[in-house]
């Protein structure tokens, strides 16, 4: 049998046995977490923990229901771990956390807890750990095209520019902003050069040539 096909019917059959005690196992998780990681504990101050097992049984049920249809599983365990960053949680805490959760599926699963099924979980788990932090990483990038199409919606576009202010703006690398900079730069001479050209055409008609000249040509280099 195909080594993840054999993983995932392990966890399937074996959370049958969570099912069976779904309130009291993720409260155990949370006693749990806390006692091998007080340093937790300041995360969860302002938390309700009887909320807070129902949510996390309830992402394991997701979990667990979707283990194969991994993209499905990617389009919310990405998002979710954006909103765990903002709840404060940082890479070092998933390991932490995966060790309490394994300790209290070895506890409720019990007699069919095996080997092959630690293993099973331990690999899923860290499965888990790689699409949330995948889901961060994404929303840190910026596509250095999708900025500077937002950049020239804002040099010739007033009604975009209100628009894009109402987006949240996402950190730049050095690189983009250099990059950015001197598009910048080039539009702006590019804009300058046009107008120039419009002003001498419309003096010429009217025989300020040598003033022109002067003026536009020798005093306003680009």
């Amino acid at each position: 049998m195909n080594t993840d096909l054999l993983r995932i019917e392990l966890v399937e059959k074996s959370f049958e046995k969570i099912r069976q005690n779904k309130e009291d196992f993720a409260l155990t998780f949370y006693d749990q977490l806390f006692i091998e990681s007080p340093q937790l504990k300041p995360l969860f101050e302002q938390t309700n923990i009887p909320k807070q097992s129902e949510k996390l049984y309830g992402s394991l049920v997701l979990l667990v229901e979707n283990i194969r249809n991994p993209e499905v599983l990617q389009s919310v365990l990405g998002p979710l771990g954006e909103k765990h960053k903002g709840y404060g949680a940082i890479e070092k805490h998933y390991p932490l956390v995966g060790s309490a959760l394994i300790h209290t599926l070895a506890k409720y699963i019990d007699d069919e807890w095996t080997p092959a099924v630690e293993k099973a979980w331990v690999t899923t788990y860290g499965a888990v750990v790689d699409m949330m932090l995948k889901g961060i990483e994404q929303a840190q990038e910026v596509p250095e095209e999708e900025e500077i199409e937002k950049h020239e919606q804002n040099e010739f576009n007033t009604s975009s520019v209100e628009k894009i202010k109402m987006r949240p703006r996402k950190k730049l690398t050095y690189t983009q902003k250099v990059k950015l900079k001197d598009r910048n730069n080039l539009l702006t001479k590019i804009n300058r050069w046009f107008w120039r050209t419009i002003f001498i055409s419309v003096l010429l008609k009217h025989g300020n040539t040598l003033l022109l000249i002067k003026h536009f040509v020798f005093a306003h280099d680009v």
